[in-house]
């Protein structure tokens, strides 16, 4: 009863469309600095990423499969400083897009996974 409602109702113009992924943003200066702070993050992501494959080198597996006898612990590089530095760079990455495209309902979703 509701959707069809809220149809008529944008249809005729009496109700206006509001769209809660995309706030308006007034100052320009924020909006640029949240995408170049998102470009950067994004970079630093990856990064981050391409700096714990090369560590783990031949002890890389694709995720689900059992560890080989030969496989050694990888605790230098960015393994010294972060536990699952892949995980990390993938949380980084996939950050970056609220903070590109200022989206602030989608940014508390990703910080709310978190806690």
């Amino acid at each position: 009863m509701v959707n069809p409602l809220a149809a008529l109702l944008l249809i005729t113009g009496r109700l206006e469309a509001f769209d809660p992924t995309r706030p308006a943003m007034d100052s320009p200066r924020l909006l640029m600095g949240l995408e170049i702070g998102g470009m950067v993050l994004y970079g630093m992501g990856f990064l981050l990423l391409a700096w714990a494959l090369i560590r783990l080198g031949r002890n890389y597996q694709p995720g689900g499969s059992a560890p080989r006898v030969a496989d050694e612990m990888v605790m230098g590089g960015p393994y010294r400083l972060v536990r699952h530095p892949m995980y990390t760079a993938a949380l980084a990455i996939s950050w970056d897009f609220p903070a590109w495209f200022s989206r602030w309902p989608c940014f508390s979703c990703l910080a709310s996974i978190l806690y």
